[in-house]
């Protein structure tokens, strides 16, 4: 089934909408050469709708943190995930600086709380500049923004140094972003600059206005890393003992 805008979908819900309709039929298709029971086939279903809600490529489903980043950044992600529920209680996330491959990290944490049943919004600076002057003129995407922005976690990504042409926007920015600090949900901040701690980076820039107010709340995180090649014994070793 095709949908169109005049089914009544914001561009943004149209995506989720399209998208999942094709995973289902994938799905059904696999599950039926697969022999699996309905349980088997609406938990896979559910997963992937997940992924899709979250805006997760599916090129990273199947992969998991522990096999694809260096063992000094999963120790944190991990010790993050084991104490989820206190991050959720108080707002506490991860501010990504650095020149390694963040979005790496931030799709397979992502992924990793969805597979936790959280609601999750993974959106890049860029996207969320266009919706946001979008959403004043189209009321559906406003709906639905405004839905996903409330969403138990949200990954803003590639932040860039500076959007000159785009003053309204940061100041629509930071209200949503002061909202869910003021409720305590957490949110994820990735940030395209070439330094390794938030003193490098002047307060009033551009950058520092978005990520100073989550100082408190977001732990800094440098990921310098370009390939896991610390943890490849340790993935031949959980393999070869049948851990997954």
């Amino acid at each position: 089934m095709k949908y169109t805008y005049t089914d009544e979908h914001s561009f943004l819900e149209l995506e989720y909408l399209e998208r999942g309709n094709d995973e289902r039929e994938r799905i059904d298709s696999y599950a039926e050469r697969q022999g699996w029971t309905n349980k088997q086939h609406d938990d896979e279903l559910d997963k992937h709708l997940r992924y899709i809600k979250a805006r997760i490529p599916d090129q990273f489903w199947d992969l998991s943190l522990q096999d694809n980043v260096s063992r000094f950044t999963l120790t944190i992600l991990l010790e993050y995930e084991n104490e989820l529920s206190i991050a959720k209680a108080y707002g506490l996330g991860f501010t990504f600086l650095g020149n390694g491959y963040k979005q790496n990290v931030i799709y397979l944490l992502a992924k990793d709380l969805c597979d936790r049943a959280h609601s999750v919004f993974v959106v890049s600076y860029i996207e969320l500049a266009f919706y946001l002057r979008q959403m004043w003129s189209n009321e559906l995407l406003r709906i639905e923004l405004n839905e996903r922005l409330d969403f138990d976690f949200l990954f803003v990504t590639d932040i860039p140094v500076g959007d000159s042409n785009n003053a309204q926007v940061l100041t629509e920015l930071q209200a949503r972003l002061q909202l869910r600090l003021g409720r305590n949900l957490p949110t994820m901040l990735s940030v395209n600059v070439a330094v390794s701690s938030l003193n490098d980076i002047l307060r009033e820039s551009f950058v520092g206005q978005l990520v100073f107010p989550f100082a408190s709340n977001n732990k800094l995180v440098v990921i310098d890393e370009l390939c896991n090649y610390d943890n490849l014994y340790e993935t031949k070793w959980r393999k070869l003992h049948g851990d997954n």
